[in-house]
Formats: C-alpha cells, sequence, structure tokens
C-alpha cells in the first residue's frame, strides 16, 4: 500500500467516527497487516503458514477440496497473529 494511502487509512481509522465505519476498521486493520510483512522473513512466514493449514486440515480429518481455505485462512490467523504481537510490543 503506498504510503499516503496508508496513512489516510490510518487518519481515517483514528478519527471518532471510525469505531463505527467498517471500512476505517478494515483500512486499518489491512494497513497493520501489510506492515507485518516487514517484520519477518518472507520464508519464515510462509512456514508459519504452511505450519497453520496444516493443522487446520488435520482438524478437519484431511478432507480434500479445502486446501485453498485452509491456506487463506491460516495466512489470516498468522497475518493478525503477528499484528497483535506487533502491537503489544510497541
Amino acid at each position: 500500500m503506498p504510503v499516503r494511502q496508508r496513512d489516510a487509512a490510518r487518519a481515517a481509522a483514528t478519527h471518532p467516527a471510525a469505531a463505527e465505519d467498517p471500512i476505517a476498521r478494515a483500512a486499518e486493520s489491512a494497513t497493520e497487516i501489510a506492515d507485518v510483512a516487514t517484520l519477518v522473513p518472507p520464508e519464515v512466514r510462509e512456514r508459519m503458514v504452511r505450519e497453520a493449514a496444516y493443522y487446520r486440515a488435520e482438524r478437519r480429518g484431511f478432507a480434500a477440496g479445502h486446501e485453498l481455505e485452509d491456506w487463506l485462512s491460516a495466512e489470516a490467523d498468522i497475518d493478525r497473529l503477528l499484528a497483535l504481537e506487533t502491537r503489544i510490543a510497541s
């Protein structure tokens, strides 16, 4: 996300009405997740996602046909986890 868009998203998200505005909340969340991508090397993030996707598949009994869903959900989970760790650390 370009710096200007990111700054606009942060400004919109910190505005008092942002708590009620789902678009502003989504923009803030997307900005945090984009920032997280720079905190860990891509190989480390991929390994984390791969492992999380494996455990999701395991919980389903490895039933076929849900591989993409498992991967995308695992990516979202890992990005949220990293964003949370970033917020806690700062």
